[in-house]
């Protein structure tokens, strides 16, 4: 299959792609390339096959679509995981808009009328507070929780760990 696309857009960046072993789905979270800097997702329905044609590709939709002025996200920096002891997905990501700042959000996958299955996204939780970048996310099945590690780029450049707590 190919990239998504849209009206007015070109390429993306900044990717992190998950499976889902509840819906049987691949979900790919990015940022296209300049425009409004928000976080899309796209479901990739690939249950029973073994390639990807562009009919199994979604439509893109801004995960942080419902957010605006103060409360609006410049995604930068996404990584993603599944969370297995609570089935949802879990993305890390620093905010352009709020000094580059970690955040992190959950979402259950519900199913539209349409059976296409789509996130439901919670608010955004910042979980460290001074510029980072470089962040990754994945869940530990032992601890039962997400795992982030991301760097501090402030003033000291060195590597933060935590452990995320987060509801949906």
């Amino acid at each position: 299959g190919s990239a998504p696309g849209g009206s007015g857009n070109s390429s993306i960046n900044h990717n992190s792609l998950i499976y889902d072993p509840d819906t049987e789905r691949l979900w790919h979270f990015f940022r296209y390339q300049g425009g409004n800097k928000k976080g899309y997702t796209v479901e990739l329905d690939i249950e029973g096959q073994t390639t990807i044609a562009s009919s199994d590709i979604g439509t893109p939709v801004a995960w942080n679509n419902n957010m605006s002025g103060t409360n609006s996200l410049q995604v930068e920096h996404i990584d993603s995981c599944y969370d297995t002891e609570n089935d949802r997905i879990i993305i890390v990501f620093t905010d352009e808009s709020d000094s580059k700042k970690t955040k992190a959000m959950a979402a259950n996958i519900d199913t539209a009328g349409d059976g296409s299955k789509y996130p439901s996204w919670g608010s955004a939780l910042e979980i460290f507070n001074d510029q980072s970048a470089a962040v990754q996310v994945i869940f530990d099945p032992v601890i039962k929780k997400a795992v982030v590690v991301h760097s501090d780029e402030d003033n000291t450049k060195k590597v933060r760990f935590t452990v995320l707590t987060i509801n949906p």
